[in-house]
C-alpha cells in the first residue's frame, strides 16, 4: 500500500508549524543588552502590554502580555529610563505596548521575522499622549548564524522582539 501524497504533505506541514510555532517567547529572551538612552525620564511607570493572538493550532500565544510586560519593564529600568515601575495604583506616566503584527518566519534556509509594535506613553492619568510610535523590526537568522534549523525561527522571533524593544526605548528617551 502506498502512503497517500496529500497526507504525507498535510503531515509534514502540521510538523513544521508546531516546530515553529508552539514555544511562547519568555521575557529574558527579548530584553537587550546595553541600551543607551540620551536622557532618564524619572518617575514611576505603570506597563500595559498586549502579546499575540493565541495560535489556533497551538492554543496559546506566541508572545503573551505578561511576558511583553515583564521584558519591557526590566527593559526600561535597565536603561534607567524611569526610576521605578509601578505594579498597581498610580504612576506618573502609563507605558503601552502591543503587538500589531508578528510575522513568523516560514520553512527555509534563512528564517526571517518582522514584528510592528505599538507604543503609547500618556500621563498617569490617561488624560495626554505623551508619545506614540508603530516600530517597526525585523531579524533574519541563517544557517551560518545556528546550525540547528529547529532553532532558527525562534530566533529571528526574538531578536526582532529585542531589537524592537530597544529601538523603542531610544527613542521614547528621545522624545518623551
Amino acid at each position: 500500500m502506498r502512503p497517500n501524497p496529500t497526507l504525507v504533505a498535510s503531515a509534514l506541514l502540521a510538523g513544521a508549524l508546531l516546530a515553529h510555532g508552539c514555544a511562547t517567547v519568555s521575557s529574558a529572551a527579548m530584553v537587550p543588552e546595553n541600551v543607551r538612552i540620551e536622557r532618564s525620564l524619572g518617575g514611576a511607570v505603570r506597563v500595559e502590554a498586549f502579546g499575540t493572538p493565541r495560535q489556533a493550532w497551538i492554543g496559546r500565544s506566541l508572545v503573551s502580555g505578561d511576558e511583553l510586560s515583564r521584558a519591557v519593564q526590566q527593559t526600561v529600568l535597565e536603561a534607567g529610563l524611569f526610576e521605578e515601575v509601578a505594579q498597581l495604583g498610580e504612576a506618573d506616566r502609563v507605558l503601552m505596548v502591543e503587538i500589531e503584527r508578528l510575522d513568523e518566519p516560514g520553512v527555509g534556509i534563512d528564517q526571517t521575522c518582522e514584528v510592528a509594535m505599538r507604543w503609547k506613553l500618556t500621563s498617569g492619568d490617561r488624560s495626554r499622549t505623551i508619545w506614540e510610535e508603530l516600530i517597526t523590526t525585523r531579524k533574519t537568522v541563517t544557517s551560518y548564524d545556528e546550525i540547528d534549523s529547529s532553532l532558527r525561527a525562534e530566533l529571528a522571533v526574538q531578536g526582532a522582539l529585542e531589537a524592537n524593544l530597544r529601538r523603542a526605548t531610544m527613542r521614547l528617551s528621545n522624545e518623551g
